[in-house]
C-alpha cells in the first residue's frame, strides 16, 4: 500500500503544477503521457486550472448569477479568444463560469486562436445576443438550437460556408438574424420563414444563395429589413411580400429576378427603401403602383430615370387623352343640337 501511495503523490503534485499552466498551453502536456492526457480531459483538472487564472473575478456558476449582474461582454479578453481552442471539458467549463454572466456577446472584430465557431457556445441557454461579426470565421455554423432565448445572431462579413442550417427554426425568439458577406450556398429554408415569426430584420446578402425567394416569406409579419441582394436567385418577386406590412427596406438587387413588381406592393405603406437593380425584372410600374405614393420613393432610391420618364409619359398620355375625349364629346353634344 505504501508503494502505491507513493506512486499517486507525486502525480497529484505533477497536477498541481500543470494546473499552474496557462490554459493556452496546459494541452501540450497531454503528449506526456496517456495517463496525463486522461487527466486533462476531466472537469475537475479544468475548473482546477481555470480557477487560477479567474481568480480575479470570483467564480459563480449559472445557478448564482441573478438577472441584475447578467451584463454585456463587448471586448474579449486573452482567455476569451483562445477558449474555442480548448478541449471540450475545458470550454463547458470555461462557459459555465464566465461566459453565463452575460445577457449579450458583442465581440465583433475579436481576433481568436481557432477560427471556427465553438459548439460550446450552444450551452449559452440565457443569451440574448451574439455577435461575432468580422472575426475571420470559417466553417459552417454549429448547432445552436438550444440558445432559445437568442434574440439576436450577427455573423456578417466572415468567411462562413455551407447551406443556411434549418436549426435556426428553433430559435423562435429571434428578431435579428445577420448572416450576411459570407459563403452560404444552397436555397433559403421555407421553414424559417414558417417558424421565425418574430423576426424584424432578415439580412442574407452577399452569399451565394440560389433558387426562389420562397413565397412563405410572407408569413414573416414583423419584418421591417429584408435583405437579399448580391446572390444567384431566380425567379419571380412573390407577390407574398405584400402581407409584410411593416416593412420598411426591401434590398433585392444584383440577382437573377425575371418577371414584374408584383402588384401587391400597393399595401406597403411603409416601404423607405426599395433595390431592385441588376436583375431581369420589367421595371415598367402597373397602373395601381403608379397611383400610390411609394412609388416616387422607388423611383427614387434606385435612380431609375428610364421608369420616371415612362411614369410621366404615361401621366401625361393619361392626361392629353381625358382632354381629347372631352373635346369630342363637347363637339358631338354641339352638333346633335343643332341639328
Amino acid at each position: 500500500m505504501a508503494t502505491a501511495n507513493n506512486e499517486l503523490l507525486p502525480f497529484d503534485i505533477i497536477l498541481q503544477v500543470l494546473s499552474w499552466t496557462h490554459p493556452r498551453h496546459v494541452y501540450y502536456h497531454a503528449r506526456l503521457s496517456k495517463l496525463y492526457q486522461q487527466q486533462l480531459k476531466t472537469r475537475s483538472f479544468a475548473c482546477m486550472n481555470l480557477r487560477r487564472f479567474l481568480a480575479a473575478s470570483p467564480l459563480k456558476g449559472p445557478h448564482l448569477i441573478s438577472t441584475e449582474e447578467r451584463e454585456v461582454c463587448r471586448s474579449p479578453t486573452e482567455l476569451d479568444t483562445v477558449f474555442a481552442a480548448w478541449p471540450s471539458n475545458f470550454q463547458s467549463i470555461y462557459i459555465q463560469f464566465r461566459l453565463q454572466a452575460f445577457d449579450q456577446i458583442l465581440w465583433r472584430k475579436a481576433h481568436f486562436l481557432k477560427l471556427y465557431i465553438p459548439k460550446a457556445f450552444a450551452h449559452l441557454h440565457n443569451l440574448k445576443s451574439l455577435d461575432l461579426s468580422l472575426c475571420s470565421l470559417r466553417g459552417v455554423i454549429p448547432d445552436l438550437s438550444t440558445m432559445q432565448v437568442l434574440e439576436e445572431l450577427r455573423l456578417e462579413k466572415n468567411f462562413l460556408s455551407g447551406t443556411i442550417p434549418t436549426f435556426l427554426k428553433h430559435l423562435r425568439r429571434l428578431k435579428v438574424l445577420d448572416l450576411s458577406g459570407n459563403r452560404f450556398v444552397g436555397s433559403i429554408p421555407r421553414v424559417l420563414c414558417l417558424h421565425l415569426v418574430c423576426l424584424e430584420c432578415l439580412d442574407l446578402s452577399n452569399n451565394c444563395l440560389t433558387g426562389v425567394i420562397p413565397k412563405e416569406i410572407g408569413s414573416l409579419r414583423q419584418l421591417r429589413k429584408l435583405h437579399l441582394k448580391r446572390n444567384k436567385l431566380e425567379g419571380c418577386i412573390p407577390g407574398e411580400i405584400g402581407s409584410l406590412m411593416n416593412l420598411e427596406i426591401l434590398q433585392l438587387g444584383d440577382n437573377l429576378l425575371r418577371g414584374q413588381i408584383p402588384r401587391t406592393f400597393t399595401t406597403l405603406h411603409h416601404l423607405e427603401e426599395v433595390g431592385l437593380t441588376g436583375n431581369y425584372v420589367n421595371l415598367f410600374l402597373p397602373h395601381e403602383i403608379l397611383r400610390g405614393s411609394q412609388v416616387w420613393r422607388i423611383l427614387m432610391v434606385n435612380r431609375l430615370p428610364n421608369m420616371v420618364s415612362l411614369a410621366i409619359c404615361s401621366v401625361m398620355a393619361a392626361v392629353y387623352l381625358d382632354c381629347f375625349l372631352d373635346a369630342v364629346f363637347r363637339v358631338v353634344y354641339l352638333h346633335l343640337r343643332l341639328h
